[in-house]
């Protein structure tokens, strides 16, 4: 006991004013705690009505998109009332990013996910992820009628595709189709005896050329039609000729030979109306670009990306046009790569790639980098061309 103002105070007294202090520090300490944030992490209450499309499983814990963290169901507001509140704690955890390559414009391709048989022409729309890598933004399905749909190509105003599909008469072989991007009806525009491959509309939107093997000997021959399906004009004479492009100006339309299973990439100028046939480079049998075939100009026409074949090795290369084959790069090295296609821009390339043992479709830059499988998918998935 001690003495306070003339008077003793029990030691009991004393003991509780001790305790009484203790409490109160406790809590201003526990209070100074939770406003800075130190008591527990971050904690968010949200209905379900806000959440992303899940299915939550009877155990309370799990992740939703965009926080990571423990989900804490609030059991008691299940049954009561139809909304479910749950608690999220954790920190919030950075949404990937991903923008558009090629400009956001469509990669055509022929697929047989539909239904694992039958090939429909498909659009994919291509982007970066957080890490730079090329990834599917989105997909959608543009043909669904019965029949192989093939080499998808684009008018130059990219509202309309062509492809080969089987003819309303089958007995008479393919026949190249048109339907526009948006969808609606197809026409068929060639429709004559044979097999019609390898449309390509010319950059002035005003000609179409193809391939046609409807020729007694069965052997292919080019050919030319307007826009619209009329006035067509064979241009081969003696020898098989397939995969007619032009480039940008439109000077000279570029096409292969096949002879003894062997490919030769040639030309014909306009100004001789298309009739005199000349090779690319006269530097050696084949040419320094060796067998060429899937050709393609870039935009702008200055580059050349196409198919180097040599017995079943296959290769996307990319050539300076001018040089006439003096400079160019084997781009990809697997052997299993055909069908290069550009994206409007000209710094990326599509192809068809069979490295993973079912074709698929590839993107990697105009050197060749960042080579991604933007399929991933089981079905088969080839034939890719990039919109306009």
């Amino acid at each position: 006991e001690k003495a306070i103002g003339g008077e003793k105070r029990p030691a009991w007294m004393l003991a509780s004013f001790g305790l009484i202090g203790l409490l109160v520090l406790a809590i201003l300490a526990v209070s100074m705690i939770a406003v800075f944030g130190l008591i527990k992490p971050v904690e968010k209450t949200l209905a379900v009505s806000q959440l992303p499309d899940a299915t939550f499983a009877a155990s309370p814990t799990g992740e939703v998109a965009g926080f990571a963290g423990t989900l804490v169901v609030n059991q008691a507001l299940v049954n009561p009332t139809p909304v479910v509140q749950i608690v999220i704690t954790g920190t919030p955890t950075a949404e990937p990013t991903k923008s558009t390559i090629g400009q956001g414009k469509w990669i055509a391709f022929s697929s047989d996910r539909a239904d694992g048989a039958t090939f429909q022409i498909w659009l994919i729309q291509i982007g970066l992820n957080n890490e730079g890598k090329p990834v599917s933004l989105q997909q959608k399905q543009l043909t669904n009628s019965s029949g192989n749909k093939t080499h998808a190509a684009w008018s130059p105003d990219g509202k309309f595709l062509l492809f080969s599909a089987p003819a309303v008469d089958v007995a008479n072989g393919l026949d190249i189709w048109r339907i526009a991007v948006d969808g609606g009806e197809v026409a068929d525009l060639s429709n004559r005896k044979g097999d019609d491959l390898f449309a390509a509309w010319s950059p002035d939107g005003k000609l179409i050329s193809y391939t046609n093997n409807g020729r007694a000997d069965g052997i292919l021959q080019l050919y030319l039609m307007d826009a619209t399906g009329g006035n067509h004009q064979r241009i081969s004479t003696d020898y098989e000729e397939s995969q007619g492009i032009w480039p940008p100006n439109m000077q000279s339309l570029f096409y292969v030979i096949r002879a003894s299973d062997n490919h030769y990439f040639y030309q014909r100028a306009g100004q001789s109306e298309y009739k005199t046939p000349q090779p690319f480079d006269n530097n050696e049998v084949f040419g320094r670009l060796g067998q060429v075939t899937d050709p393609a100009f870039s935009p702008d026409g200055t580059l050349l990306v196409y198919t180097r074949s040599k017995g079943h090795d296959q290769r996307i290369g990319v050539a300076e046009y001018q040089s006439k084959g003096a400079a160019f790069n084997l781009i990809t090295s697997t052997g299993k790569d055909f069908d290069p296609t550009w994206a409007p821009d000209g710094k990326w390339i599509a192809f068809t790639s069979e490295r993973d043992g079912n074709p698929e479709i590839y993107i990697m830059s105009s050197a060749g980098l960042i080579q991604t499988n933007v399929s991933q998918s089981s079905a088969r998935e080839m034939y890719p061309a990039w919109q306009p």
